[in-house]
């Protein structure tokens, strides 16, 4: 099925290839494909797709489910079902800048080493309520959460964000879920089991680096709002990452371009942070504990001499 012109259809209905090559303003509900295209003659923009179901079958383009070409935006894509299948769920082209695309209550289950998403452009992507079971792969400033997403790994990522607004940050790794509480991200967890690591060396940083790490208030930039979509008037508490490298050199995972890719900007993470602040705890307790002792002995050595 080939549409060059804005459409509305909502019903049950079967397409082998859902192939939208243009224009805008398209609203498909209640239907089955096996796989979607998008934007191959020139970008398509403010449409929907819902309450779907992507079968994966034989006219699956280039082994992508769902392919987004062109400067495709605003699409949005609602309560999607994929069957098993090894082809990339949701693949995003890198050139002509895809961007505002939206994936909401979507479960997959890719296999072979699939991924859900794989997005090789600039523009960004806004995920809710996900389940997805390969991979999310995108640029740093793609990556957009407002609501709980699940995935075997979540790579590439400098800064999860919600509606635009830095919430918790850290390093581009695996990341297995992301939690969120009214659009902030508030926890996630990651592959950490020992089968999974070598070179273990236990951690000599601890109460001296926690002790150069200056706490600040801050509000960001012009640059900083620009560059991170924040709100320049809102205060916040946290660290400056050259302050931060000085103490804990490993939290520094590395940079991000500016957007005009003139500027390099110091990226953070909070792991190295807080394994440092375990192992100042513990010192602290260590001293403690030689202290309680002496005072014991004091104690004991004051009452034999009554």
């Amino acid at each position: 099925m080939q549409l060059c012109a804005g459409v509305f259809s909502s019903g049950l209905y079967c397409a082998k290839l859902l192939d939208i090559r243009s224009g805008s303003r398209y609203y498909f509900s209640n239907f089955q494909a096996d796989s979607i295209s998008i934007g191959d003659n020139s970008a398509v923009s403010d449409s929907q797709f819902s309450n779907f179901k992507v079968t994966s079958g034989e006219y699956a383009l280039s082994g992508r489910t769902v392919w987004i070409r062109s400067s495709s935006s605003n699409l949005r894509f609602l309560h999607g079902d994929f069957e098993p299948s090894a082809l990339t769920t949701f693949y995003i082209q890198s050139t002509g800048v895809p961007t505002n695309i939206w994936l909401e209550d979507i479960q997959d289950s890719p296999t072979g080493g699939a991924a859900s998403v794989t997005n090789g452009g600039t523009g960004a992507v806004y995920y809710g309520a996900c389940r997805f079971g390969g991979a999310v792969q995108g640029n740093v400033q793609t990556l957009k959460f407002y609501s709980n997403i699940t995935a075997p790994t979540i790579n590439a990522i400098s800064g999860f964000q919600a509606n635009g607004t830095p919430g918790v940050t850290h390093a581009a790794s695996t990341v297995t879920t992301i939690t969120l509480s009214e659009g902030i991200v508030t926890g996630f967890t990651g592959s950490s089991d020992e089968r999974l690591k070598t070179a273990i060396e236990p951690l000599t940083l601890g109460l001296d680096a926690i002790e150069a790490i200056e706490p600040v208030f801050f509000r960001w930039s012009e640059k900083g709002a620009k560059h991170g979509g924040c709100d320049p008037s809102i205060v916040h508490v946290g660290f400056v990452a050259q302050n931060v490298q000085k103490a804990i050199p490993q939290a520094i995972t590395g940079t991000e371009p500016s957007k005009d890719g003139k500027e390099k900007y110091l990226v953070a993470e909070d792991r190295a942070v807080m394994a440092t602040l375990v192992n100042a705890v513990k010192q602290l307790s260590a001293e403690n504990k030689l202290l309680r002792e002496s005072i014991a002995k004091l104690e004991r050595k004051a009452a034999s001499t009554i």
